[in-house]
């Protein structure tokens, strides 16, 4: 390869990396994006789904589940330490033509507002 293709490869793996902190999607069970402050997680979910059955959306400092018609739709432990909520702010609505619960919830002080990604 040229140089020039080298280059743009690396820029490409770049720009990949630098997406990837910032968000991504997860085995097609969530996708999820963040700010240094918060982060932004999509559960996707059946398209008739309607915020009443919702029926758990649970936050911890160290763990997040969120249940759907009594099924657990997302359980797992944050990678970091989140700011953990008696009532976490969360909606149900469309995302690029999935229906979703989105979930934002904030931050613990990070160095470098590292990533806090469901394991």
């Amino acid at each position: 390869p040229s140089d020039a293709g080298a280059a743009s490869a690396k820029e490409g793996r770049a720009t990949d990396e630098a997406k990837a902190a910032h968000g991504g999607t997860v085995e097609g069970r969530y996708s999820w994006s963040q700010t240094r402050e918060t982060v932004e997680v999509n559960i996707f979910v059946p398209e008739a789904t309607k915020a009443k059955a919702v029926n758990r959306v649970r936050v911890t400092e160290e763990g997040v589940q969120v249940d759907v018609s009594g099924s657990p739709v997302l359980k797992g432990d944050w990678e970091f330490k989140v700011e953990p909520e008696e009532d976490p702010d969360w909606e149900v609505r469309s995302l690029e033509g999935r229906h979703v619960v989105r979930l934002t919830i904030r931050k613990k002080p990070l160095p470098g507002g590292l990533s806090v990604v469901v394991r």
